[in-house]
């Protein structure tokens, strides 16, 4: 498990402990689909700490989560529409649950992915 894209980190002082603590969040991805399956993980990582001489290693936990996106209606149904007429549109909202960034997008719309589809055509 190595984290793959760097997300958040904060660092805070602990009066109580006299110590600093810190939290990363990170994204995993995984080389086949992409991403982890949602369970939980555990694992022991090592952490090199800047003019240090030796590094630290730390349990480390978390749970995976699968890509989600919500579309409201969840249902989208359109009248009939005549040839050549200026046809039918409905609005349709798209959310992310998760904190997780996602990327949404339509193949037909995209001018570079058609550009290279044509020319992977000829």
């Amino acid at each position: 498990m190595r984290p793959s894209q760097y997300l958040y980190c904060s660092l805070e002082w602990d009066e109580v402990f006299q110590m600093q603590r810190f939290q990363i969040l990170f994204a995993l991805v995984s080389a086949t689909s992409g991403f982890f399956k949602q369970r939980l993980y555990s694992q022991r990582m090592v952490i090199r700490i800047e003019q240090a001489t030796s590094r630290v290693s730390i349990a480390v936990r978390g749970e995976g989560l699968e890509p989600r996106l919500e579309f409201e209606p969840n249902l989208v149904e359109f009248g009939p529409v005549l040839p050549h007429s200026t046809g039918d549109e409905v609005e349709v909202i798209v959310k992310n649950p998760t904190v997780a960034p996602i990327e949404f997008y339509s193949l037909n719309f995209d001018k570079q992915y058609l550009v290279e589809e044509k020319a992977s055509v000829l």
